[in-house]
């Protein structure tokens, strides 16, 4: 990948300094290991791109990249990564869209984050968590039909038995009053959907909050995957997701919150039998797969 990168570049050694003698020598392994197009290691292909000029950020980022991409293949995820984005909330890790291969989910991979983050999040055990996590949600987001705000299912996989608990537990772990939306709630309900569509706007707020909840799964089945087939989780995995939690939480209650009495009803109701059984395999939603945006409560 990188070498691939680094083949459109050739690059001159320079005269050994003797102040210098052991870099300069690495140096010159590097530079003639890639002249004669051996295969290089990370150390000497950060040299190589160094001579090129790509920047030490964009040598972290591809070394990454190149690291997901392996553990994809590890694991056999239906993912790919497509690259880095620096338009992401800071807390937020990647953002998933389709894959450029037919059923693959694409990360795009949040630059701010992982560049802040390098040296505590992109350890092999949170990267693993962080694939089993977007598998799911990948998959979540494939079989859900925003039209009938359903899930369309040949069968319930280990993942959607998941889905389905997370979907029955939030009547009651995530349950808020039934008092009338409050002016906040309605500023809420107008910043989701301006259109004053009462038929639209339900299905705007629906739709969020069934995604905080397809997101709490996600972060579920990540963790049961995790402890089958890696071990058990660490503080900084464990951490995580409890933060998630709250704040996937807290947003699913703004969403029901801003629903009218009735609407809220209707979404009750919708909760019981989030599921559509077809035989042949649901056809993916035809808008873009994608994480939105995790509130972290005030």
């Amino acid at each position: 990948m990188l070498f691939l990168l680094l083949g459109f570049f050739w690059v001159a050694g320079s005269p050994v300094r003797a102040e210098d003698s052991s870099e300069s020598a690495r140096r010159t392994q590097a530079l003639g290991a890639f002249s004669r197009g051996e295969s290089l290691s990370w150390d000497q292909l950060q040299v190589v791109a160094s001579e090129a000029g790509v920047s030490p950020k964009q040598i972290s980022e591809l070394k990454l990249k190149d690291r997901v991409t392996q553990m994809i293949q590890r694991f056999r995820l239906p993912l790919e990564v497509s690259g880095y984005s620096n338009g992401l909330a800071p807390d937020e890790e990647f953002r998933l869209y389709r894959g450029r291969q037919p059923g693959r989910g694409g990360m795009l991979l949040n630059a701010s984050f992982w560049s802040k983050g390098a040296g505590i999040y992109d350890t092999d055990a949170y990267l693993a968590y962080l694939l089993f996590r977007a598998d799911a949600y990948f998959a979540y987001r494939s079989h859900f039909d925003a039209e009938h705000a359903a899930w369309i299912v040949e069968e319930e996989s280990p993942a959607m038995q998941v889905l389905k608990a997370a979907l029955e537990g939030s009547e009651v772990s995530w349950r808020v009053d039934d008092g009338p939306p409050t002016g906040r709630d309605l500023e809420f309900r107008q910043s989701l959907d301006p259109s004053k569509d009462p038929a639209r706007t339900l299905k705007t707020l629906t739709e969020f909050a069934l995604r905080c909840v397809a997101q709490k799964a996600s972060d579920d089945w990540a963790l049961l995957r995790f402890g089958r087939e890696v071990g058990a989780p660490d503080t900084l995995i464990t951490d995580r997701v409890r933060r998630r939690e709250r704040a996937l939480a807290w947003d699913f209650s703004r969403a029901r919150s801003a629903m009218t009495r009735a609407e809220r009803m209707a979404f009750q109701k919708l909760l019981k039998s989030p599921f559509r059984y077809v035989r042949q395999q649901g056809r993916p939603s035809s808008e873009a797969v994608y994480d939105q945006d995790v509130v972290t409560p005030k």
